[in-house]
């Protein structure tokens, strides 16, 4: 096979796994999307209806909804990650291919460069910033458990 073949194969191998990379991440954000929505109007009418008994099963769908959120951004991650790993491994095949190009080289300068530019930010996985926004949502869940018990059955004045 062709030297020129070869790469031509790589590249377009490389390209489709970037496609399902984003793929994933744009799954990721349309769900993150849809449940931010469900959260905002969930709360809304916990807060609408006063904490009343009924709103405790809405608290309770905060809470399934975030979990699911968590576990689906994971695994949204984890294809991203697999994707990423295989235009890795033909980034290095590509390289092996004598084409005069040190693809890790450069890659690693303008990592260190980007590194230099964001010495604390580059450290923070951006899946674990969407975790937080999910689990934050089940604390928000448990919070309104706990309002609308003490509220409802101890009869006590919160808000």
């Amino acid at each position: 096979m062709a030297e020129s073949h070869k790469i031509e194969v790589l590249l377009k191998t490389i390209d489709r796994h970037w496609a399902q990379a984003k793929q994933s991440e744009d799954q990721r954000a349309s769900m993150t999307n849809y449940l931010l929505t469900i959260y905002g109007a969930s709360q809304a009418y916990i807060i609408q209806k006063d904490f009343n008994k009924p709103s405790l099963i809405i608290a309770f769908i905060i809470i399934i909804l975030a979990i699911y959120g968590m576990v689906v951004t994971y695994k949204y991650y984890e294809r991203f990650r697999s994707h990423a790993a295989i235009v890795g491994t033909l980034m290095d095949s590509l390289d092996s291919i004598n084409t005069g190009i040190n693809l890790d080289q450069i890659e690693k300068a303008a990592k260190t460069k980007h590194e230099a530019k964001f010495p604390h930010f580059h450290k923070i996985r951006l899946y674990t910033i969407w975790l937080t926004l999910h689990g934050f949502f089940v604390i928000l869940g448990i919070a309104n458990i706990v309002v609308i018990i003490l509220k409802n059955y101890y009869c006590i004045t919160i808000f």
